[in-house]
């Protein structure tokens, strides 16, 4: 608990009295949990009321079992939605920077990246060859980058507007622009 206090923020006595007699509404008793459970303040008035009632009732301190069987249920939940995100978080590529996707066992082997923005592909040098050959079409077949360069890394501009499943390949030519190796081809989804 924060045993820092701002009165500003407490819910007032009575409400904290009555949210201890269980005589509030759910949504308010939800607001006054997710309150006195980091201020020191009001748990110890919620406590002090729920102890002067069993004083006086004779009865045992149900409510506070309550209350705070209750607050457990709802950090146990709270626990188990966190863990399943983080395990959901890491199982999942991020969608966007970070993505570096591979192909080409036995052949040219194409690595596809986005960081920071920016789509980069990359491959290994290739004895013999004197250029490179790197194309991204759509399924359809409709060309989205074509570059002939001398480089076995090339960043990569699409249009604006390109969105869903894309194809990269990439191609190794000799002097006389004759194919001497070429990657599988990669299929890689680009998120608006």
């Amino acid at each position: 608990m924060d045993d820092k206090h701002d009165a500003r923020t407490c819910p007032d006595d009575d409400t904290l009295r009555s949210y201890a007699l269980g005589k509030l509404a759910d949504r308010q008793a939800e607001a006054v949990e997710e309150h006195y459970f980091g201020c020191d303040r009001c748990w110890h008035e919620i406590e002090r009321t729920v102890e002067v009632r069993a004083s006086f009732d004779g009865a045992p301190r149900a409510g506070t079992s309550t209350m705070r069987r209750r607050t457990l249920q709802r950090l146990a939940m709270a626990a188990i939605v966190a863990i399943a995100a983080l395990g959901l978080w890491l199982w999942i590529p991020p969608a966007g920077d970070g993505v570096i996707l591979r192909g080409g066992e036995g052949a040219l082997e194409l690595s596809v990246g986005l960081t920071e923005g920016t789509w980069t592909a990359e491959w290994p040098a290739v004895p013999g060859a004197t250029s490179y050959l790197l194309e991204v079409t759509t399924p359809d077949g409709r060309s989205l980058f074509s570059q002939e360069t001398l480089q076995s890394k090339v960043e990569v501009t699409l249009p604006e507007d390109t969105a869903g499943v894309t194809y990269w390949k990439v191609q190794a030519l000799d002097a006389m622009r004759q194919t001497i190796e070429r990657s599988e081809t990669i299929e890689v989804s680009v998120d608006p």
